[in-house]
């Protein structure tokens, strides 16, 4: 591949949070761009809902050979042209289109889309125009108004069997967001023939990473020990959210784990409140507790998973990271934007079923070791954190050990507790890298960790140094989704049974 010389970066116009968490998720190296004088430096520009430009910047960009991947809303706006929109609670990709190995992407929200354009993905929206020797391409998303929804309600989880377990997460698949971006812009620099460099997730070449988490609420001493024995006998490290209510559980064991273990606040009642100074409240009462036996957690995860904007204003008087999959789930970490600013507490998702979830619906143990295999693998091939909760007074320890037996002869994902991810992923997001490439060559200054490159249906994992000229690239299949997947979506009877249980049981504690 000869590639001509280009300063390799991405100039994103507009201060917009919920482009910058994406683009620093996956890794890309980009500009906010404060002055429309230096556009000629990018090869890229990605135009918000919260860009100050004309249209005529944006077409000369363009038509000089730029690539443009412009929100459709703010496209209208700039260009007088009128823009169709209708609110969608989820879309499927077209079948064969760059998209379709997506899947159900969950949206809850408004899209924007133009009669008469070339669609890259009919479905999606998702168009492009030529411009001169350049590319607009239309973003139907106004994504700092689908990150801004804060709302969650209960979805189902695929499986093969006809039951569905479900949890209350997040209406928004944030990664799915991530996935749409990440192929469009791999798409515009295969159109300049460039390759789409990027920071892997990772500080070292594996494929993926394990964490294994433990919820402690209304869990016996026998249970959490026998919990304990299996994280021992795989030398699995562990993170222990743990409630304050037993003195015994305390005393005997979490204050006691050895250091590949990690001890963090579950809370000291099993609630999640509206206000701040509850919920301020609440956890202040369960650090107390824990000091008290020489444990000082960096890490949080709110009962029933519940996310709120006065509990993150909590969280991060008190916490480097929590973990709430009604904030996002099956996701790499992020920072959430609160009251105008991107909070100091780390975001770390999870998968959000559990095996008590799982027991709800009816799954025999077979079942149950089916279900966390299909989702290591899934998480796995697309190189996300596969993080797993259990909680020990539900049991099922031989699926447990299933699990733990899968992931420890598996050479291309590593473990590690939750507040080593925490670390790893801070480090990662502070390495400054500029890339430029030349005549088949890229030139990394300031090279740290590992680049992943894709080129046109290519990908290729490389460690970064100053000069890259050897790098092998290997053809990827497409990944394919179930064609029944829309039954994940459809409302059952069962839905509202779990969620008048939940509320029965929130009503007790």
């Amino acid at each position: 591949m000869n590639y001509t010389k280009a300063f390799y970066n991405i100039g994103l116009i507009g201060n917009n949070f919920a482009w910058e968490t994406v683009l620093t998720q996956e890794g890309v190296f980009f500009d906010v761009v404060s002055n429309l004088i230096d556009l000629k430096k990018y090869n890229i520009i990605i135009v918000t809902s919260k860009s100050q430009i004309s249209y005529n910047t944006v077409y000369d960009f363009a038509k000089n050979g730029g690539m443009v991947l412009i929100e459709t809303d703010i496209f209208s706006k700039i260009t007088y042209t009128k823009a169709y929109y209708k609110k969608v609670r989820y879309l499927i990709p077209q079948e064969n289109s760059l998209f379709s190995e997506i899947g159900l992407i969950d949206i809850d929200n408004e899209i924007y889309f133009l009669q008469d354009k070339n669609y890259l993905d009919e479905n999606l929206k998702i168009a492009f125009e030529k411009v001169g020797k350049g590319f607009l391409y239309f973003f139907p998303f106004t994504l700092s108004n689908v990150f801004s929804n804060h709302k969650y309600s209960r979805k189902k989880f695929y499986d093969k069997r006809k039951e569905l377990p479900s949890e209350d997460v997040s209406n928004v698949s944030k990664y799915k967001f991530l996935k749409i971006i990440s192929i469009s812009l791999s798409a515009l620099f295969h159109k300049i023939k460039l390759p789409f460099v990027t920071k892997w997730y990772y500080p070292n070449s594996k494929k993926s990473f394990f964490s294994f988490r433990i919820d402690t609420d209304f869990c016996s001493l026998e249970d959490a020990k026998k919990l304990y024995e299996l994280t021992l006998k795989y030398k699995i490290p562990t993170t222990w959210f743990v409630d304050t209510s037993s003195k015994e559980n305390l005393q005997n064991l979490y204050s006691k784990l050895p250091q590949n273990n990690e001890v963090g606040l579950h809370a000291f009642r099993h609630l999640i409140f509206r206000s701040y100074k509850e919920n301020d409240k609440n956890i202040n009462k369960g650090l107390e507790i824990l000091k008290k036996y020489g444990i000082n957690p960096n890490g949080f995860a709110a009962p029933f998973g519940e996310w709120n904007i006065t509990l993150q204003k909590v969280i991060e008087k008190y916490f480097l990271y929590s973990s709430e999959f009604c904030f996002d789930y099956d996701n790499f970490p992020s920072y959430p934007y609160v009251a105008g600013n991107f909070s100091s507490a780390l975001q770390i998702p999870v998968h959000p079923i559990s095996i008590g979830r799982l027991i709800r619906s009816h799954y025999t143990k077979e079942e149950m070791i089916g279900y966390y295999f299909a989702v290591i693998d899934y998480l796995k091939s697309r190189n996300i954190p596969i993080i797993i909760y259990h909680h020990p007074h539900h049991g099922y320890f031989e699926v447990i050990e299933k699990i733990f037996k899968k992931i420890t002869t598996d050479n291309e994902i590593f473990s590690d507790t939750m507040i080593n991810f925490y670390k790893m992923w801070v480090n990662r997001n502070s390495e400054r890298m500029k890339i430029t490439v030349q005549n088949g060559k890229i030139y990394v200054d300031n090279p740290k960790g590992y680049l992943k490159i894709r080129y046109k249906n290519k990908i290729g994992l490389v460690k970064a140094e100053k000069i890259i000229s050897n790098f092998a690239l290997e053809r990827v299949d497409k990944k394919e989704f179930d064609d029944d997947i829309k039954r994940i979506r459809k409302i059952h009877w069962r839905d509202y049974l779990y969620d008048f249980e939940k509320k029965k049981s929130k009503d007790r504690l």
